[in-house]
């Protein structure tokens, strides 16, 4: 299963993704919020830098495969 995720700095409540990694006995699972702090555990920040409008991501299977401003 393929997932986008997109984040645009021009949006006044959207410019910051928040993921969690998670392994469990069938495979691995990738949470992903626009939610600080949504558990105690270490979640990863991602904004896009400030030359760039947005952040793209692209997950499969639990796994980050690409991770881009656009």
């Amino acid at each position: 299963m393929e997932m986008f995720a997109h984040v645009d700095r021009t949006h006044p409540n959207n410019k910051v993704l928040y993921i969690l990694r998670r392994g469990k006995e069938d495979g691995l699972a990738l949470l992903v919020t626009m939610v600080p702090n949504l558990t105690p555990e270490n979640w990863v920040r991602f904004s896009p830098t400030r030359r760039h409008r947005g952040k793209l991501l692209m997950i499969s299977d639990g796994e980050l495969l690409y991770n881009g401003d656009i």
